[in-house]
């Protein structure tokens, strides 16, 4: 199964390098990396940057690994995982980040 990690381009050399690492606040997670099903972008929920700041990762997953930290928040219109760093990373192999552009659908933006 496919993930989508939605993220800003200024974070990307640091994820390339180093994976995942635990940098939460304690506002924002708690001790995951937050994944969607599909490309993700909402400008009411990624305000602080342009949509062409953004991206995102994928990992292909095991479903099995992952279903436990499955949230059920229909908010986003898509199913989202929050799952913690060191399952993250084990699936973390391809770290290629995949940029949106201004005028692109993330919905149609999907990374084959």
């Amino acid at each position: 199964m496919k993930l989508y990690h939605t993220t800003l381009r200024s974070t990307v050399e640091s994820i390339q390098n180093n994976g995942f690492e635990d940098t939460r606040d304690g506002n924002f997670c708690d001790g995951g990396v937050w994944f969607c099903g599909q490309p993700y972008w909402e400008e009411a929920v990624f305000s602080e940057q342009p949509k062409s700041e953004y991206g995102y990762f994928t990992i292909d997953v095991d479903e099995a690994d992952v279903e436990a930290y499955r949230e059920k928040n229909l908010a986003l219109g898509c199913p989202e995982w929050e799952i913690p760093f060191d399952i993250v990373n084990s699936y973390f192999t391809d770290r290629t980040f995949h940029p949106f552009t201004d005028s692109s659908d993330p919905s149609q933006d999907v990374a084959s």
